[in-house]
């Protein structure tokens, strides 16, 4: 789809497995794995999301927003000083972006849904599936009803350069009103 084309090659066969080929028709991607590769895309070149790209990112149906609900804006201020949040609307929900210019990390929230948890589950269960992605069992599990997926990706597992972790809950909360899943997508810098 649309700015996806410009991923760097490594990056794009560590995506999902369709990702990988270049000859399979183009097919259609949720808009949490949307998310995901837009927060891959901003932590590995540092300022994607940004008002200046908003017609390449609205090829993938990302639009910038300043209006972020309550609970995006408070999980957002624990991280980032200076948030930049961009919203994907679509039949699973609602996702919210957000990102800060040059920062290495990166959130992907799906709220609003109607099946968040298998929603969830099935963007993990494609991680789980490519050679790329290492599931990581030191920091996945589950405590206190939420659950957590941890994944690396690198040439050196005990290095790696990027991390993903997907959270939420057990089950579905609130009949899936609000926050259900956060992504968070790190790059980590060697010296």
């Amino acid at each position: 789809m649309g700015s996806f084309a410009s991923l760097p090659i490594a990056i794009a066969a560590a995506l999902l497995p369709q990702a990988a080929s270049q000859e399979a028709a183009p097919i259609e991607i949720s808009a949490l794995e949307r998310g995901f590769r837009a927060c891959m895309m901003q932590v590995s070149q540092g300022s994607y999301l940004e008002n200046e790209k908003a017609e390449l990112l609205a090829q993938d149906k990302i639009i910038i927003r300043d209006d972020p609900p309550a609970d995006v804006k408070l999980m957002a201020s624990q991280l980032f000083k200076a948030p930049t949040y961009a919203m994907i609307e679509s039949d699973e929900g609602v996702v919210w972006i957000t990102s800060q210019a040059r920062l290495n990390v990166c959130k992907v929230t799906l709220s609003d849904a109607k099946n968040p948890l298998r929603t969830r589950l099935n963007f993990s269960g494609e991680l789980f599936k490519t050679k790329a992605w290492i599931p990581d069992k030191t920091r996945s599990g589950t405590q206190g009803g939420l659950m957590r997926e941890a994944f690396s990706l690198g040439t050196d597992p005990l290095k790696p350069t990027y991390y993903a972790m997907v959270d939420g809950p057990q089950v579905v909360l609130n009949d899936g009103a609000g926050i259900q899943a956060i992504i968070t997508v790190a790059r980590i810098e060697r010296k």
